[in-house]
């Protein structure tokens, strides 16, 4: 999975608790990845400022360097590259339960 984490792993045992007891679902990547976009969104809405417009918000959007709770690595995004989630994760077994063991960012 691009999180980075797997969904036992310690960084995202708050979320793991949150959705859990809340909605009773067993957290999965695609919580993780949820999580991630709405912070993404909320960080660009919170960079627009308090009167935001399409332009503001597209460039928050188009800018931003900005790190989520559930995501390894940072979002990085120009006006150019709109794929601002640019770190893999490695998964590998241990003790029964997916763990991420390994992170990187590509380069070309």
């Amino acid at each position: 999975g691009a999180s980075g984490f797997g969904t036992d792993d310690p960084e995202v045992a708050q979320w793991k608790a949150k959705i859990e007891k809340k909605y009773g679902d067993k957290l999965n990547l695609y919580h993780l990845q949820g999580i991630a976009g709405g912070q993404f969104a909320v960080e660009a809405l919170r960079r627009a400022g308090p009167d935001p417009t399409r332009e503001k918000i597209l460039t928050a959007m188009s800018t931003p360097d900005a790190q989520a709770d559930t995501y390894a690595g940072a979002f990085t995004c120009t006006p150019t590259d709109h794929q601002c989630q640019k770190t893999l994760g490695s998964f590998a077994l241990k003790d029964g339960k997916g763990a991420g063991v390994g992170r990187t960012t590509p380069t070309r």
